[in-house]
């Protein structure tokens, strides 16, 4: 299986650094260590831009002596959801979701073009589960793929910026620059100091939000794939994976999705639609949390006493 999915990944570049038409947008790669000066003459200035910002790309730890390559701001739990080399400021509750949504359409198209697997995980596979949307109080995304896929990315496409123009709903068209920037400890084996258990991560260079990736690999005799993290998967688990939807945009998601979410979350997590006290409504969740709790700028949370007796559809089970 691993030799299917490594002569998977060896077809993923084959027409790498070109300009691209994707479903919601386009995305041209721009990467500094790849791309001479006039690849891209139709797309000039976006290429200007990003030679500009790949400036920030070198890492700094804020900390002398630090062994943590990923750093965020402190302050408050969301702003551990942002990089701090791109942080300018926390975003409101709106604010944060659009960029979200844009995070997870542009790594989605981006790696579903170039065919590099790559599957939900953790909370974000837990709002697929309830209605394919980003859970309105989430502040952060999470993604998974092999370490095999990330050894080969990491060769190939670290510090790569991506200029990706997105047309939203409304019509706007918001032009915004990702970046995949792959921790240099990817390859321990082991957890370490725990400082670094992200092995990657797509980083909105505007806001500084970004997409958590982690690799799985086997880390021991017990057979089973795991992160740095503790999350431990069987192959059966996870392969093959399902073709979906999230956001709008096709997803992959595990083999065997409701056990895993039940694995980390609880039997409960996937019957009663309660988590933490909320509510979740895969058909009208967004807009009657949106009615309810835009006070003080908060994240639309649906309480269960504003919402109590409201019918919960059951989710996707397999």
């Amino acid at each position: 299986m691993v030799v299917a999915r490594a002569k998977r990944v060896s077809r993923i570049f084959a027409a790498a650094f070109m300009a691209t038409i994707l479903t919601v947008g386009y995305v041209m790669l721009q990467s500094p260590r790849f791309i001479e000066a006039g690849s891209f003459e139709k797309h000039a200035k976006g290429f200007e831009k990003l030679a500009e910002v790949s400036e920030k790309n070198a890492h700094k730890n804020i900390v002398p002596g630090s062994t943590k390559y990923f750093s965020e701001p402190a302050g408050s739990y969301d702003r551990m959801h942002y990089d701090i080399r791109y942080y300018q400021k926390e975003l409101g509750a709106a604010e944060r979701r659009a960029t979200l949504e844009d995070l997870i359409h542009s790594y989605l198209n981006v790696t579903n073009y170039y065919e590099i697997e790559t599957w939900l995980a953790h909370g974000t596979l837990m709002g697929w589960w309830w209605g394919g949307r980003i859970m309105p109080w989430d502040s952060d995304i999470d993604v998974q793929l092999s370490y095999e896929t990330l050894d080969y990315l990491a060769s190939e496409l670290n510090f790569t910026e991506f200029r990706y123009n997105i047309t939203h709903e409304n019509g706007n068209v918001v032009s915004r620059s990702y970046l995949l920037d792959i921790n240099p400890y990817y390859n321990e084996t082991g957890v370490g100091d725990g400082n670094n258990i992200i092995d990657a991560r797509w980083i909105d260079t505007d806001s500084g939000m970004f997409v958590d990736i982690t690799a799985l690999r086997k880390r021991d005799d017990s057979g089973k794939l795991s992160c740095k993290n503790h999350h431990y998967y069987t192959e059966d688990e996870l392969w093959p994976l399902k073709e979906s939807e999230f956001e709008g945009a096709k997803a992959w998601i595990p083999a065997k999705p409701t056990i895993l979410l039940r694995d980390e979350y609880g039997p409960s997590s996937t019957e009663n639609g309660k988590y933490n006290g909320y509510v979740t409504h895969p058909e009208n969740y967004e807009e009657m949390c949106t009615a309810l709790v835009m006070r003080n700028n908060e994240p639309p949370n649906c309480h269960l006493d504003d919402v109590m007796g409201a019918d919960l559809l059951t989710g996707f089970t397999f």
